[in-house]
């Protein structure tokens, strides 16, 4: 089984969580650039942004 001790990894150590910062800062200039990784990521930016433009026009 996978879920010996040796078997396990320690996230917690900073290479670790240098590789999670990595991904999501990763994301974030994918998002910025709008240079989206999947369609989902695509229809949530596109709604927010119309949400955004929404308030802009009827809430300010």
């Amino acid at each position: 089984m996978n879920n010996r001790p040796e078997n396990i990894k320690e996230t917690s150590k900073p290479e670790g969580r240098a590789k999670i910062r990595d991904i999501i800062s990763d994301k974030v200039e994918k998002l910025k650039q709008r240079d989206y990784t999947c369609p989902f990521c695509r229809e949530v930016i596109k709604g927010i942004s119309a949400f955004g433009r929404h308030l802009k026009d009827h809430c300010i």
